[in-house]
């Protein structure tokens, strides 16, 4: 696939490999649309916060995890990080809405790629919200990955700072994601595997709430699934295709 052909045109959309980070024209695309992500929310953030509060999730990749390893495993961890918040409480005391950023991170301890959930807030929470979240981190997360999530508050001094905040890692050279590797090894299934690469073209960007429950809205991966529908559709497409020609190949050698 040519660099040309990972970008469709018609939404800008990228439409990566099945070995994106093994990928020279991915690795590129995905860094460069994380940095204008990055760009995009810094422009849209009138004055720099002097703090942020940053809420990680790590996911271990163990045979209970494997589950959440895929998008409704992520959906399912962040609206239990926010249970029990109150959105419209907290758009009303000022609290502006977080972002979500979601990668994959390197540990000497596993084969396979730590899957990260980070929630940031770019000013300081109550006393209590804080609080409330740290008993989710420290009891309920626990109890469903086997990992204790944290919550942090960060000093910002300038720009640059929010900036690698905000910025998602990508572990370019990996292999682990192919559709033939150590996760198919490891019982991931096919569709797992897919949605993982395509977690890769997810870039930083707001939580939406849904006002009619007052809970996280979870469109947040609704490209990432689109992508892959289409994807699925032309694949099926080209081998409908592939067999068509096949088929009249063989007919053709009779005719002769």
């Amino acid at each position: 696939m040519s660099l040309e052909e990972h970008v469709n045109i018609n939404d800008n959309r990228l439409e990566i490999c099945d070995n994106p980070l093994e990928c020279l024209h991915c690795s590129y695309l995905l860094d460069k649309l994380n940095n204008l992500a990055v760009d995009k929310i810094l422009i849209s953030t009138p004055k720099l916060p002097e703090e942020v509060t940053r809420i990680k999730v790590p996911i271990l990749p163990i045979p209970n995890n494997v589950p959440f390893y895929s998008y409704k495993g992520i959906e399912y961890l962040v609206s239990r990080i926010f249970k029990n918040y109150n959105w419209i409480k907290q758009k009303k005391s000022g609290i502006y809405t977080p972002y979500l950023k979601l990668y994959f991170e390197k540990n000497s301890l596993f084969t396979l790629p730590v899957l990260q959930i980070e929630i940031i807030f770019l000013k300081l929470l109550p006393q209590k919200t804080f609080v409330n979240f740290i008993e989710i981190l420290e009891t309920d997360i626990p109890f469903i990955t086997g990992s204790v999530g944290k919550i942090e508050e960060i000093e910002i001094r300038d720009t640059s700072e929010l900036s690698e905040i905000l910025k998602k890692p990508l572990i370019f050279g990996l292999p682990e994601f192919k559709l033939s590797g150590v996760l198919f090894e490891h019982g991931f299934t096919e569709e797992q595997i897919m949605e993982l690469n395509y977690l890769h073209t997810h870039l930083p960007h707001l939580l939406n709430v849904d006002e009619k429950t007052n809970q996280v809205g979870l469109d947040f991966l609704r490209t990432q699934k689109t992508m892959i529908e289409e994807k699925l559709q032309k694949r099926q497409s080209e081998e409908k295709n592939c067999r068509s020609e096949f088929i009249a190949s063989i007919f053709k050698e009779d005719n002769k």
